[in-house]
């Protein structure tokens, strides 16, 4: 009997780890409204805390709901907090193997996670499972294991209620040395925490430890201050008060104090009938049918035992029925009605038989949830297979359309890059061929004109024809070089520019022409574009400094670094000419050129040096 009281305690103190206390009709009809999937979860997950003490049975229903709801939203947090609260609610149903599947599924799940807190809860409710089946070996295990993470994790609430329960577990070891020591260790606990409700518990513990060894008179004064604390409490664990008051009417009972004792039992039972709660009222009849018993007032034990029968087979809650036939049994015995005490005797026999068979049914009922659970998991699992398979399908059709779609552009960029130079080839041969021969033609017609002519004014027409001709002869071959696809190198434009200077360099010039590279290399690639706006600008440039200067020297300076080049054209000269009519459209077409190849542009402009630093990308 002490055990049961004191398991059922350790049940109230676990409650904080799965939230607040609500009314199950309450919870019922919220779960009913729920929008979210998240506050079906958590509504379920209080539902099933508050069927310890109703029927777990009536909503299992939900909680499938619920672990759908968690699978399909990917939740495993959500998931190891329900196969927890199920298996918490199975271990106090006493589904032991059912109990242990679902705890192992929400370990495994934690470990997964790596979440410490979690882990350690799931711990907690395995070691409770092993300890009500006796296997408190096991138990030890498993709770210094769930110390272990509740110190990775930095959870001193868990750890208090560690402490506890190992002090419970030792004293089932008859170990009272290091009982009593865990429960003092979880009371300092809770007193640092300022968890009043928990440290009531563990004095109640302290005062269990001391009853069980008749000492009656040390374990008052825990259990006054047990009741203290718990009536504190109340409004949020009532059953604990009503609990901790009976306990504490029992010892006075036991002390002699009979009248007290009674009046405290006779008050636990007042609140327990006013609040409908069934364990407290089939426990608290217990203990008074025991005091009575005690008192050799064997009427107002049986009284007070047939109660608890009835609210017992009342509310279909016959755990403790057995113990309660027992009792009645022993009680007739006592009035020396022995056929009543041998009815009661066969009451004991059967309430066992149907014990046994509710808990195989229970069973089978598990057995087939447990089955439509896994059923529901393969089903996913599959259905997760073939979402793969389809993802898997997918990718490799994105991946060979997107390889087709890459060779199909390659095809069709290179016959239009094949297009494009057999039309540059085109209008280079065209232009030579056409517009460059009828050029020749007219300076050479020119040129006889000349020789047969003596007029001086039609010769200098003539020369100045002679001279466009050639300028246009020039032009239309840079025109065909630019569009050349084989000269497109850094050293093909600067070979260009030196052979555009030999050309226009006249014999009795002194002028000074250096070409400085500075380590770069010839193979340089040059766009189209580029090349050609280069040498239309180094042209201009040049062009500008015959007009405006008298030039002593020319340096070209080329400079690659980061993919940059950089263009500086240096004139150095001793003077600027005088009287120069100029419309300023060399520099105009220099900056324009510059401009639209998205380069930068410096001039500067001294006494006795002119320069064009140019500044491009070759990205």
């Amino acid at each position: 009997m002490r055990k049961k009281i004191l398991h059922l305690f350790f049940l109230l103190g676990f409650v904080p780890l799965l939230g607040q206390n609500y009314n199950v009709s309450d919870l019922q009809e919220q779960l009913s409204s729920a929008a979210s999937d998240s506050s079906k979860i958590e509504l379920t997950i209080q539902l099933l805390k508050l069927d310890t003490s109703t029927n777990l049975e009536s909503n299992i229903y939900h909680f499938h709901n619920s672990i759908d709801l968690a699978k399909k939203n990917k939740d495993s947090k959500a998931l190891i907090k329900l196969y927890g609260t199920i298996g918490f609610c199975l271990v106090d149903k006493g589904q032991y193997d059912s109990a242990a599947a679902f705890l192992d599924q929400g370990l495994k799940l934690g470990h997964e996670l790596n979440d410490h807190l979690l882990v350690t809860r799931i711990l907690i409710f395995q070691g409770n499972l092993n300890w009500v089946k006796s296997n408190l070996k096991r138990a030890l295990e498993i709770f210094n294991e769930a110390m272990t993470y509740a110190n990775k994790g930095n959870d001193p609430k868990s750890k208090a209620m560690i402490l506890n329960t190992l002090g419970l577990i030792y004293a089932d070891l008859n170990e009272r040395e290091k009982q009593i020591s865990y429960y003092y260790q979880a009371y300092d606990a809770f007193v640092e925490l300022k968890d009043t409700f928990n440290q009531a518990l563990v004095l109640n513990n302290i005062a269990g430890t001391l009853i069980q060894n008749k000492k009656y008179d040390e374990a008052l004064p825990y259990l006054e201050e047990t009741v203290s604390l718990s009536q504190s409490t109340q409004s949020r664990y009532p059953v604990f008060y009503e609990l901790a008051l009976g306990m504490k009417g029992e010892v006075l009972t036991k002390l002699g104090k009979e009248k007290e004792g009674f009046s405290f039992l006779k008050s636990a039972l007042d609140l327990a009938n006013k609040k409908n709660h069934t364990q407290s009222q089939i426990i608290i009849n217990m203990l008074k049918s025991e005091c009575h018993f005690n008192y050799g007032q064997y009427d107002e034990a049986i009284k007070a035992a047939l109660i608890a029968v009835e609210i017992s087979k009342a509310t279909n809650y016959v755990k403790e029925l057995p113990a309660l036939c027992q009792s009645l049994a022993k009680s007739y015995k006592a009035t020396q009605d022995y056929k009543a005490s041998l009815f009661w005797l066969e009451e004991e026999i059967q309430a066992k038989q149907e014990i046994d068979k509710r808990q195989k049914n229970k069973e089978i009922i598990q057995l087939e949830a447990n089955h439509t659970i896994q059923q529901k998991e393969a089903e996913n699992q599959i259905l997760s297979l073939k979402n793969q398979n389809q993802r898997i399908f997918i990718a490799l059709l994105f991946a060979a359309v997107s390889i087709f779609c890459f060779f199909v552009f390659y095809f069709f960029k290179q016959q239009q890059q094949k297009k494009l130079e057999m039309f540059r080839q085109r209008v280079a041969a065209d232009l030579h061929d056409e517009i460059g021969s009828n050029l020749n033609n007219i300076t050479r017609m020119a040129k006889g004109l000349k020789s047969n002519n003596d007029n001086h004014k039609i010769n200098q027409g003539i020369d100045q024809l002679v001279k466009k001709s050639n300028h246009t002869i020039q032009s239309i071959v840079d025109v065909i070089w630019a569009l050349d696809e084989e000269e497109s190198k850094l050293g093909d434009l600067i070979e260009k520019m030196e052979a555009y200077l030999d050309s226009i360099k006249s014999p009795h010039e002194n002028i000074e022409i250096n070409f400085k590279k500075n380590n770069i290399s010839n193979n340089i690639y040059l766009p189209m574009n580029t090349k050609h706006h280069l040498l239309m600008v180094f042209k201009e440039a040049i062009n500008n400094i015959q007009k405006h200067t008298f030039p002593l020297s020319i340096i070209i300076e080329f400079k690659h670094k980061n993919k940059n080049l950089n263009i500086n054209i240096i004139n150095t000269f001793q003077e600027k000419k005088e009287n120069i009519h100029s419309t300023g459209r060399g520099l105009i077409n220099i900056k324009r050129r510059i401009k639209d190849l998205g380069g930068v542009l410096n001039i500067v402009d001294n006494k006795n040096e002119f320069q064009i630093q140019i500044e491009l990308n070759l990205n």
